[in-house]
């Protein structure tokens, strides 16, 4: 039986918000890159601690995603969704004033976690919302918002960066997410909670975090043997988050799902490579801006839409052809 609500809310409404939301929410993840040089000259930053200022916002999302996505489904997803969206636009004005190198990988890291509370609950709002037949229309808008976002990002990275300096992107995106807040919490009013009463999983939440926090620095250090350590426990780590969740009776993440549905498995083992890749990337060397910026794309796009049609994936495959082949031309 399907669980869409009765009430007399506006489908069109919910749609522009989501929407909206999401088209502003990831334009940030490929604008910064572009800003890289400017932000290191500035702070004096070496090039690995450049590049926590990119990787403390994606692994911050990352870490906090299926925690968030289980507390909006206990307490509401109407209110991690907004309050997501507010705490990225005070982020985005925090980062934008920040005067040292902790400040700012700090505030990313703030920033990341509100785009996990705005991205998590997105899809599931519109499901409780839409009807089977129309999901696939608005959840196909929203995923375009998503590739949108993350196509701009670098034009008014670079826009931004060239005329007004590095701060001016978190201005704008700081404006962009207060006017997408306001909208929400003026507009939206219906509060879809499928899990009410249902206890959170501290302790899961925590091997999961810590899990992926371990694997994500060992990346960092690698081929070192601290770095082998490193990605070796973290996957410990997870084998023994997916046994504990198994068992509990009310998981953070419902480990049957990738025994009963073994397609999620394809996606998950692609984007792992595209992580490394995009991991070891030198981020403040300027010709390999659009390799970045592509591969963040992928990687984005996979763990949002994790079964892209076979299409997808060879226009993505000749994408990436296109790149090595410019590289080449140029030396």
């Amino acid at each position: 039986m399907e669980n869409v609500s009765e009430s007399n809310v506006n489908k069109n409404t919910v749609l522009i918000i989501t929407t909206l939301a999401c088209l502003v929410t990831c334009l940030i993840p490929t604008a910064i890159p572009i800003a890289l040089p400017s932000i290191g000259k500035e702070f004096s930053m070496e090039a690995i601690l450049l590049g926590w200022v990119a990787t403390s916002f994606v692994l911050a999302s990352a870490v906090t995603m299926v925690p968030f996505g289980r507390i909006a489904d206990i307490y509401g997803r109407r209110k991690i969704f907004t309050y997501g969206i507010l705490l990225f636009a005070i982020s985005a004005f925090l980062c934008a004033i920040s005067n040292s190198t902790i400040m700012l990988i700090s505030f990313r890291a703030l920033q990341g976690i509100g785009g996990a509370m705005v991205w998590v609950p997105t899809v599931a709002i519109l499901t409780s919302v839409f009807t089977a037949e129309e999901r696939g229309r608005a959840i196909g808008i929203n995923t375009g918002a998503v590739y949108v976002g993350l196509s701009l990002g670098p034009f008014f990275g670079g826009l931004l960066t060239q005329h007004f300096g590095w701060r001016s992107i978190f201005y704008f995106i700081a404006l962009l997410s207060a006017l997408v807040a306001i909208f929400a919490f003026w507009k939206l009013k219906e509060e879809w909670a499928e899990s009410r009463g249902e206890k959170f999983d501290i302790v899961g939440s925590l091997l999961l975090s810590i899990s992926l926090i371990v694997i994500a620095y060992g990346f960092t250090v690698l081929p070192t043997t601290l770095g082998i350590v490193l990605v070796l426990l973290g996957v410990l780590g997870l084998l023994v988050f997916a046994r504990f969740e198994a068992k509990t009776e009310s998981p953070l993440l419902n480990v049957s799902l990738f025994r009963k549905n073994s397609i999620i498995i394809i996606p998950m083992l692609i984007t792992c490579p595209l992580c490394r890749i995009v991991a070891r990337v030198p981020a403040a060397t300027p010709k390999n801006f659009l390799s970045t910026e592509l591969m963040t794309a992928l990687v984005l796009g996979a763990a949002k839409n994790p079964a892209p049609r076979p299409k997808t994936i060879k226009i993505k495959i000749i994408f990436l052809r296109l790149d090595s082949s410019v590289k080449r031309d140029k030396r």
